[in-house]
């Protein structure tokens, strides 16, 4: 989880009079507090690796927070790793299958 939100911190401004301040870095949607995830580290959420998959999807399945985390996911098309237990493609294709 950390590993986006560093990417999001360290992606470019929107305008050209846009700033990315360390209060927009702290301001984290607030579901994420109760998130199964939270505290367990970022390898098994962006290995991509099998073993690590299985265990992010394991702690996912059983996130009491993970409607939150799947919503807050599909809204980003470009949000890597693995949220609510699915991966980017993952997320890409049920995009696709929910706007056809």
């Amino acid at each position: 989880m950390y590993e986006a939100l560093v990417q999001w911190l360290m992606s470019a401004p929107d305008g050209p009079d846009e700033q990315l301040t360390l209060e927009d870095f702290l301001r984290r949607p607030e579901w994420q507090q109760d998130a199964a995830c939270r505290g367990q580290g970022v390898r098994a959420w962006f290995s991509g690796a099998s073993p690590e998959l299985d265990r992010a999807r394991a702690v996912c399945a059983g996130c009491p927070v993970r409607d939150e985390c799947h919503r807050y996911a599909m809204a980003d098309p470009n949000l890597e790793g693995v949220w609510a237990g699915f991966t980017q493609q993952e997320r890409r294709g049920l995009g696709r299958s929910q706007g056809a």
